[in-house]
């Protein structure tokens, strides 16, 4: 037993933990920078935060929020960015209007679509994590493009069965806040802001099991159409963490870092296998 007790000591101070210990580190509100393809992004502190000054040679990650007022000025998503800056990671956040706004419009994903163009110009390859919606959305613009990873927090497969979900549930209150300010949608719009294949590269899928928005099926229905394998766990709600020792969470992340930070080499000779 005291044997047991050391190694799980042991264990709460390896890197994995200790990063994940900052996720709750609050981060000041970050500025609009220069738009890249059109699409303003977002910097703050963890722009600079243990980084080796070596220009664009780190790998890259571009990291898509959710539907959110704040937009990338959400706190989660500053906490993000310096989870994965902390890694060594040169790190990119969007801020995409119509998410913002609440604003169903499968423009968006020709604009994401440009805006990762821009990115792979100037850092060759990259990986995309997607929070909530933005983890659907994320999927559908890289739909057979080559990318190191692609994780999904809380994503959705199918959007039309999400809304059917909590109209048939009466859904959470949060649901529900969410789909008064979203409005009545057409199916093929749900449609058109669903992913439909898989990108060329691995994808990873996080969803809490009580998520309160995307309900947990959602998981399983993205790997089926993405090939992957889905963490569904109860350390997550709606993206963010419940609980102090998020095991499941913390590996899957683990083979995040280690899949995004692949050679564009490596990249190249995966997309080449894949399909």
């Amino acid at each position: 037993m005291i044997a047991a007790i050391g190694l799980g000591v042991a264990w709460l101070a390896t890197a994995p933990v200790r990063r994940w210990l900052h996720w709750g580190r609050m981060m000041q509100r970050v500025d609009t920078v220069e738009p890249v393809a059109g699409v303003p992004e977002r910097v703050g502190p963890f722009a600079g935060t243990r980084l080796p000054a070596d220009g664009w040679d780190r790998p890259a990650v571009v990291l898509l929020h959710g539907v959110h007022p704040e937009g990338a000025n959400e706190p989660r998503m500053a906490r993000l960015a310096t989870l994965f800056a902390e890694e060594g990671f040169q790190v990119h956040v969007p801020h995409v209007p119509a998410l913002a706004a609440f604003d169903p419009d499968p423009a968006v994903i020709a604009d994401l679509r440009r805006y990762l163009d821009a990115i792979e110009r100037r850092h060759g390859c990259f990986g995309v994590v997607g929070i909530s919606v933005g983890g659907g959305l994320a999927l559908r613009a890289l739909e057979d493009r080559p990318v190191t990873a692609v994780l999904s927090v809380g994503g959705h497969a199918d959007l039309g069965a999400v809304r059917d979900h909590h109209r048939t549930t009466g859904g959470t209150p949060y649901a529900r806040r969410v789909m008064a300010a979203v409005g009545e949608v057409p199916d093929p719009v749900l449609a058109a802001l669903s992913p439909r294949r898989p990108p060329r590269g691995p994808v990873f899928v996080l969803h809490g099991e009580g998520d309160p928005l995307i309900p947990p099926s959602q998981a399983a229905a993205l790997c089926e159409r993405m090939g992957c394998g889905a963490v569904v766990t109860p350390w997550l709600g709606h993206t963010e963490l419940h609980g102090a020792s998020p095991v499941p969470v913390l590996r899957a992340l683990d083979q995040v870092f280690a899949s995004m930070k692949a050679p564009c080499a490596t990249l190249r000779q995966y997309s080449g296998r894949r399909r």
